[in-house]
């Protein structure tokens, strides 16, 4: 756990440390970059992304880096491959994800699991989405 000795010599290396953090890595900004520290202070993500989200949901997190929006994980690696115009936070296993104007959903390796062809989608945590497309209503499993 960080001591006052430890959140002085942070402080200084860093810009800002935002207050919000959900999980044991804790959000720091260095100009303007996103990164993250553990709860001993030692850098486990460098701050290399554009600040927007501040922690990690379940597996990971979006992040933006030169103007590509893509997921990393808790090390900081990239989950997949696809670059998206918008995306949710995971929540029960997958996260909804915005291509080409399009909402679909993506797991935790990410993958599409439901195409991006909808006007919205919504997770649900039995394993259903629900989604809309031409004005109309409806629910899809994720399984």
């Amino acid at each position: 756990m960080l001591d006052v000795k430890d959140l002085e010599k942070i402080s200084k290396k860093y810009d800002r440390i935002p207050s919000y953090c959900s999980t044991n890595l804790v959000p720091v900004i260095e100009n303007d970059k996103l990164g993250f520290i553990n709860i001993k202070g030692e850098e486990i993500i460098k701050p290399q992304y554009d600040c927007e989200k501040y922690s990690f949901s379940e597996e990971g997190m979006a992040v933006t880096q030169n103007k590509q929006m893509f997921y990393i994980n808790k090390d900081g690696e990239r989950i997949g491959n696809l670059v998206f115009e918008d995306a949710k936070s995971f929540r029960y296993g997958y996260a909804e994800v915005k291509l080409d104007g399009k909402w679909g959903v993506i797991d935790r390796k990410g993958e599409i699991v439901v195409p991006c062809i909808f006007e919205r989608v919504y997770i649900y945590k039995n394993g259903l989405a629900q989604v809309s497309k031409n004005g109309k209503d409806g629910f899809i499993s994720l399984n």
